[in-house]
Parts: C-alpha cells; sequence; structure tokens
C-alpha cells in the first residue's frame, strides 16, 4: 500500500467546490417498494410475447415491429428448446444459454424452449423471427457464423429502422446531445436505441496498432422530472453500463442511487468512473441504462449486476466479429445484440422503472475525434418528452490518443522544430521562432524569442492568423478552452470560454507556476510555495491545500506536486476531500496525464505509474532523463546528451521511437493534449 502520512500544511477552502458535486447517496438499495417476478410470471411473459399477447411492453413492441432484430431472440430460444432435448449447442448457442443463466436457473430456461417449440405452427415462428433462425436450427443449431452471414439479409431493414442511426461525428453540433427527442421517442417505442459514431472521411485507421484509452462517466442533467408513481417530489436515477472492444478488454459499472433529483439537477460521477477502459483496435461498444429506483427489491439489483457482466461478453463478440466491416453492418449486428439484451431484461424486471437505454458503437477514428470536441465530451439523452420517468442528459470523456498528434522540439538556438503525428523522422518538420508551446486539441499557444505569447486555433504554425495575448511571456498553457499565460514578474493572465483576450488586469500574481486541467486551474505561489487550486467558473475561490511546494502538475481531479525538498505527493477526488498520498522522495520532474503519473528521479531514471493512489507499481522508463511528458498513451523524454524519444502504448507493452532531428539538439519536448 502507498505511504499515507499527514497532508502538507495547508487549509482547505470549500468555497471552490462546485455545487453540482454533491455526488450519488450513500444507499445502493431502492428507497422503498419491492416487486418480485416469479418463474411462472417470467414463462406467461415469454407465451404471451410468443403469441401477440404482451405487445403493450417495451420488450413486446420490439419483437411486433422489427423481425429481423428479433434474430438473436429467436436463437436464444431455439438453444433453450435444443438444451431441454440434450442436444449439442453451438458456440453461439452456449452464449446465449450463458446469457440466460445469469437470471435464472436451466429448468426455466428448458420451460422457455419448450414454450417455443409449441408455436411451431403458430404465430411466434413464422411471424415473429427470420426463417434462418428457425430452417433446420433444431436439428443444426445456429452458429456463430450462421448469424454473420444472416445479417447481411436483414440489414437494411434493421439500419432504416428509426430507433438505429449511423451518426458522422464531424457534422454534430458538439454543445448538443447526439440524439433528438424524436430519436429518443422512437426508442420508447421500439425499446431501445442504437447509436453507431463514425467519421467517413477520415479514412481508414492502421489496426497494427491498438489504442489505450478510457470514456469516463463524467456527469448527468435532469432535464425533466419524472412522474413518480408514487407521488415523491423527487426521483432517484441510478445508471447501469457495460462495455467491450475487439481487443477483448469489457468494462461493467452499476452506480449507487442518486436521490433528491428534480428538473434542473446535476450530478456528478465520483472520480474516474469509467463506460470503458483499455485498448481498441477498430471497434469499441457499450450498453448504458438510466433507472428511476422506486419499484425493484435487492433481488433485482443483484440480477441485473450480473447480466451485465453478460453484456459485456456480447458486446466483445460483436466488436471482434466485425473487423473491416462497414458501419451499416455494425450497426445491425449491434441492433440484433441489443434486442436480445433488451428481451432478457423485459423478462426479469420490472420495466416501468427504466428511463432509457443505448447501445452505442464506436469505431477507432470517431475515438480519436473526439479528442478535439470541447472537453472531449459527448451528451447523450435519456428519455423523451412524455417519458413518464423524465429525461436526462449524460456526458460521457474521451482520454485517449487524437488520430494524428503532433509533436514539438525546441533547438538549442531558441528555434522551435514541429511536425505532426508519430511517423518517420523523415517527414516534413517545420522551424520558427519559437521557444515554447502548448497544445490542446486544435489550439496552440507560443512564446516567441520575443517573449511574446500567441494563440493559433490550428496547426499552421508560422503561417495564418496568429493572435496576440501578450508580452514578457515565460510559461503558456491551455486546455478546452482556458489559455494561461504566465509572465516574468509572476502575473498570470488567463483567457476563458474561447475567448482569446486576456483582458486589462493580471489574473492572479506572485505565481512561479501553473497548470490546467479540465475544469481546474492549480497555483505554487512564490510566497512559501503556496498550492491554491480553483475549480468551476472564473470567478469560483480558490482552495488552499498545500504549502512547500516548487511545481504542481493537474489531471482531472488529481493534483500532483513537487515540494522544495524532493518529495512528490498526490492527491485526488473533491478540493475538500483530504488524503494526500506521498508518491515518491529525491524527485526533481513530476508529471500526470490520465490516470498515469510521471517522476524523474534525482538519478536522472524516469517512472510511471498507471493506475489508482492507493497501490503504487512504477515503471521504469529511461535514464539520463531532462525532461518527462506525459499524454494519453505516449510517454515522452529528453535525456542530456539531447536526443529525444517517445514511447507508445501501454506501460507493460510500449514501444520505443526515437525523434532525433539530424540538426536539432532536443533542449525541450511538448506532446498534444
Amino acid at each position: 500500500m502507498a505511504e499515507q502520512p499527514e497532508a502538507p500544511a495547508g487549509g482547505a477552502s470549500s468555497d471552490a467546490s462546485r455545487e453540482t458535486s454533491d455526488g450519488p447517496s450513500t444507499s445502493s438499495q431502492p428507497s422503498r417498494g419491492s416487486v418480485t417476478i416469479t418463474a411462472e410470471e417470467r414463462l406467461e411473459r415469454v407465451r404471451a410475447q410468443l403469441s401477440g399477447g404482451r405487445a403493450g411492453s417495451r420488450s413486446g413492441r420490439r419483437m411486433d415491429l422489427s423481425r429481423g432484430s428479433n434474430i438473436l431472440v429467436g436463437a436464444a430460444l431455439n438453444a433453450a428448446a435444443r438444451l431441454g432435448d440434450g442436444l449439442e449447442l453451438t458456440d453461439l448457442e452456449q452464449s446465449l444459454v450463458g446469457a440466460m443463466r445469469t437470471v435464472v436457473a436451466d429448468e426455466e430456461i428448458t420451460a422457455w424452449g419448450q414454450v417455443f417449440e409449441e408455436q411451431a405452427a403458430a404465430r411466434g415462428r413464422s411471424e415473429l423471427f427470420p426463417a434462418e433462425v428457425l430452417d433446420g436450427t433444431a436439428e443444426h443449431g445456429f452458429s456463430m457464423q450462421d448469424l454473420i452471414a444472416a445479417l447481411p439479409v436483414h440489414q437494411d431493414e434493421i439500419t432504416s429502422q428509426p430507433n438505429v442511426a449511423i451518426v458522422n461525428l464531424a457534422e454534430v453540433d458538439p454543445d448538443a446531445p447526439l440524439q433528438s427527442d424524436e430519436f429518443c421517442a422512437a426508442a420508447a417505442e421500439y425499446g431501445g436505441a442504437v447509436i453507431v459514431l463514425s467519421i467517413p472521411a477520415a479514412g481508414t485507421r492502421s489496426s497494427a496498432t491498438p489504442m489505450q484509452g478510457s470514456l469516463r462517466l463524467m456527469r448527468f442533467k435532469c432535464l425533466l422530472r419524472g412522474r413518480d408513481s408514487l407521488g415523491s417530489p423527487s426521483n432517484e436515477i441510478y445508471w447501469s453500463t457495460s462495455a467491450g472492444s475487439d481487443e477483448g478488454h469489457k468494462t461493467t459499472y452499476k452506480s449507487t442511487e442518486f436521490g433528491d433529483i428534480d428538473t434542473g439537477s446535476e450530478r456528478n460521477f465520483p472520480a474516474n468512473t469509467f463506460l470503458f477502459s483499455g485498448g481498441v483496435r477498430e471497434h469499441l461498444s457499450a450498453h448504458i441504462q438510466c433507472w428511476e429506483a422506486d419499484d425493484s427489491g435487492s433481488g433485482f439489483y443483484n440480477d441485473l449486476q450480473q447480466a451485465m457482466f453478460n453484456i459485456a461478453d456480447r458486446c466483445v463478440e460483436a466488436s471482434g466479429q466485425l473487423q473491416g466491416e462497414d458501419a451499416a453492418g455494425w450497426a445491425a449486428l449491434l441492433a440484433v445484440v441489443a434486442a436480445l439484451v433488451g428481451w432478457l431484461m423485459g423478462l426479469v424486471r420490472n420495466e416501468d422503472d427504466l428511463v432509457d437505454e443505448l447501445t452505442i458503437g464506436y469505431d477507432s477514428q470517431s475515438l480519436a475525434w473526439l479528442h478535439d470536441r470541447p472537453n472531449r465530451e459527448t451528451s447523450l439523452q435519456f428519455g423523451h418528452q412524455g417519458n413518464q420517468n423524465g429525461i436526462h442528459r449524460l456526458h460521457v470523456q474521451w482520454d485517449g490518443p487524437r488520430a494524428t498528434d503532433p509533436v514539438a522540439v525546441c533547438s538549442s538556438d531558441d528555434y522551435l522544430q514541429y511536425r505532426r503525428g508519430e511517423g518517420s523522422m523523415n517527414s516534413m518538420w517545420v522551424r520558427v521562432a519559437r521557444t515554447q508551446l502548448a497544445m490542446s486539441g486544435a489550439r496552440m499557444v507560443s512564446i516567441d524569442v520575443n517573449k511574446r505569447a500567441v494563440f493559433m486555433a490550428n496547426w499552421q504554425l508560422g503561417h495564418g492568423h496568429e493572435q496576440y495575448l501578450g508580452d514578457y511571456a515565460e510559461q503558456v498553457a491551455v486546455t478546452g478552452d482556458r489559455i494561461g499565460v504566465l509572465k516574468t514578474l509572476g502575473d498570470l493572465w488567463m483567457a476563458f470560454d474561447g475567448n482569446t483576450s486576456l483582458g486589462s488586469r493580471s489574473y492572479q500574481d506572485g505565481v512561479r507556476d501553473f497548470a490546467l486541467a479540465r475544469l481546474r486551474i492549480g497555483l505554487v505561489m512564490k510566497e512559501n510555495g503556496r498550492v491554491a487550486v480553483k475549480e468551476g467558473a472564473p470567478h469560483a475561490s480558490y482552495a488552499n491545500i498545500a504549502e512547500g511546494a516548487s511545481r504542481i502538475a493537474l489531471s482531472g481531479d488529481r493534483i500532483v506536486i513537487l515540494k522544495s525538498n524532493g518529495e512528490a505527493w498526490a492527491r485526488e477526488g473533491p478540493l475538500g476531500a483530504s488524503g494526500w498520498v506521498k508518491i515518491g522522495g529525491d524527485i526533481t520532474q513530476v508529471a500526470a496525464d490520465g490516470l498515469r503519473l510521471g517522476l524523474v528521479q534525482s538519478n536522472g531514471v524516469a517512472v510511471v505509474h498507471e493506475g489508482t493512489l492507493d497501490q503504487l507499481v512504477w515503471t521504469a522508463i529511461a535514464g539520463n532523463v531532462r525532461q518527462l511528458v506525459l499524454s494519453d498513451n505516449r510517454i515522452g523524454i529528453v535525456d542530456t546528451s539531447g536526443v529525444g524519444a517517445l514511447y507508445v502504448g501501454p506501460l507493460h507493452d510500449y514501444r520505443r521511437r526515437e525523434i532525433a532531428h539530424p540538426d536539432v539538439r532536443m533542449t525541450w519536448l511538448a506532446l498534444a493534449s
């Protein structure tokens, strides 16, 4: 376990915390009411679905509206029948039976199969399910290869449904949710929705190396409170998610209950809450459910959590079968997987509690594209006008690489050489009169040889329009819509909300070092090395959280400081929280990005840790290091001889790429954030 001594000296101020960071309530159980669905009731639900007697339910509506989407449901019922007959199951059927076993026992599964067989000459077999899942499958079964062969036949039918969309992320307003209210209404009619995100104009990304990244659940806002059946003045909301990639990585999550939700309420998820975290080669798929938790007993929660693990397996299999396929084929596959999930959950749950559910697919290009959106976020809407359980908007943030990230190098003659991408060093370099720069998405702030700070909205450094920010610049930073310039005398000037005017006065004076993160500004003051951090709006107050520091690094809700005595300390969570962790001693430099922490020891060895603060495991990267930079899944170093290198990929399997320009002895390195 990491050493956890007392926090560094310095009081904390609570006035810098945002009102929206109150988080979930401590209760993980429903607040009142209980609904138990018996095995007999589930069997009757299956019988009613197959006979047309339950078309009013979400899963029943979906089955009536799209026969093509029912292909996996039919395969699951057929597998249940073959299980009862003692036949050997195919690879796909074993997975389908495994999914059903997460919520019911084998005797119940075989009873469903018997009802399915009883419908051989009735509506359930001829009108609800495609012929491919019926003809001959009782004897030979239905395999994964059978599914892949059958999907193209029904692809047009499935993707033309109003609850299935293929979205070009480049054409979406970054401030608007991905779905319209009409799309969400169609999702309610069909019992769920599928969105596939793609960037058609971006071309095909090389799949030689998976990219490492994560999708974080950041916060949600209630746009319209649900009409609670028990007459409560507010709602209780919880979220259940599951995701998987074509690299076999999967992530599941079920939140505790967020209480007292009313129209306008906004809640943050706990730090490092992931929709997905891991490697992605080409495809990532996720299933998200929003619940209004009024009437579900504790047993239902346990069943739901187990089902989520199974959904992750289905997502992994869905992604793995789609190497090289187009977006429409992938959307069709996700739609039939979602239909299976919706059908299974419809048998074991109280459907009235479900606000909405969404299956979303990302290709690698769309994930990289998210890097340049405001705060790297996408918003998703759950619920629609007329939905009795309300409307909620969920914000998800991508923490991973861009499609092409630039590398910038400062030469010893104070001229900057830079290029885009991580390819061959034979690619074009540009030499301009710059001594320092900082990058975030498509935005760049730099310092020229006359100590003038300038801003550029794109990567045409030295070409095109530059906006003057101020003189006497010593340090610059940019993240999201925030720009910071630290001047020679310790005056920090800031610009917010995309406005590049630094205003008419110093934003803060007496500053030794500063850092920016999504909604935070961190300062190390010249006086006593005091550490002050603010969060939220520009007018928010600073919280004094430590003293004796010389440097600071921020990443999300993590704060890392280097003290004047060479000790490195870190903490995470709300500003008002306590709990500093000493992460190193005899340190000369600190860095932070995502879940990674970096240190340069006094002997010149750079080490990196990835993960939580409660169990630190350091990986040695290189020796004789002068500078260490972290950015997404890349580690950049400059050694004492002027050689630079990138280390790309996971810590256990990174690749080293030397970036020594023949005409440059490197003294400084920057990577896009």
